[in-house]
């Protein structure tokens, strides 16, 4: 497992978040990637906004068109609610793979095998 990855892993001397992040851009790093992670507390959102509503104010302060969520996400969001703000709802297809976690895979495969994984060429 690369070196990048794995401090990110196992560094517990950090709030959820900041693990959850450090993590991430790791992860994504390894695959070739440079995430930009913005916070949603970074936007001055009203704090009472909820589910379709809080989506579609993040999506407006940044000027964003489409909203992709995981499979899941289906019974979470009204459609309708994002056409009428103008914003496209794309949900990714169910994942096909095997029920192994990424690091699962990072560690029996290394880094390609993760990279077939998650479809990064």
């Amino acid at each position: 497992m690369p070196t990048e990855i794995a401090d990110a892993i196992l560094d517990f001397d950090q709030a959820p978040v900041e693990y959850l992040e450090r993590t991430i851009v790791a992860t994504a790093s390894i695959l070739g990637l440079q995430p930009e992670i913005i916070r949603s507390s970074a936007l001055s959102l009203e704090p009472d906004l909820r589910a379709d509503d809080r989506v579609l104010s993040i999506i407006q302060k940044l000027e964003g068109e489409r909203y992709v969520n995981a499979p899941g996400g289906r019974d979470l969001y009204d459609p309708a609610k994002f056409r009428e703000r103008g914003v496209e709802l794309i949900f990714l297809d169910p994942f096909e793979g095997g029920e192994e976690s990424s690091l699962e895979i990072l560690c029996d495969g290394g880094v390609s095998a993760l990279r077939d994984v998650v479809g990064c060429a």
